[in-house]
């Protein structure tokens, strides 16, 4: 079935169900979301049965400028699909939809962290040509952290 993909909404928080679990995918409280909603609604997208209307994955992102040098980017905050809906395209899809919103806002880059072990995401990221910009040392409890970027200028 043909997901929807449209842009987050607040009411969208009510769906996560599917979509969070999962060991790699951090949960945050229902205000980080709802921030980040609010504040840059543009780089927030969800992908929905296109029946039911259940959310199968959801991007959260934010938009900020560097003050130390003037850079303008998305960050991606969590991106998580649901394990019955992987190696389908879904995060493929939802990471051009942010490369998209992002060029049209004019950001100079986009940065996320990943947990290293997570080899799927860091390949997939790879392949969108993001590149592991920094090594965050215990960024997560248990591990350290990637931060990649793609550049877009």
């Amino acid at each position: 079935a043909m997901l929807v993909y449209r842009r987050f909404e607040a009411y969208d928080i009510l769906r996560f169900d599917r979509a969070n679990d999962d060991s790699f995918t951090e949960t945050f409280p229902i205000s980080f979301y709802l921030c980040y909603q609010t504040r840059s609604p543009s780089v927030c997208e969800v992908a929905l049965h296109p029946t039911d209307g259940d959310m199968v994955s959801y991007m959260i992102a934010g938009l900020d400028r560097r003050p130390d040098n003037n850079l303008f980017f998305s960050h991606i905050c969590a991106i998580s699909v649901d394990r019955v809906y992987r190696r389908q395209g879904v995060a493929r899809r939802l990471m051009k939809r942010i490369e998209e919103n992002s060029n049209r806002l004019d950001c100079d880059i986009i940065d996320l962290f990943v947990r290293p072990s997570n080899i799927g995401a860091v390949m997939l990221y790879k392949r969108l040509g993001y590149f592991v910009f920094n090594h965050i040392a215990q960024y997560y409890n248990d591990e350290d952290a990637y931060d990649m970027r793609l550049a877009l200028k």
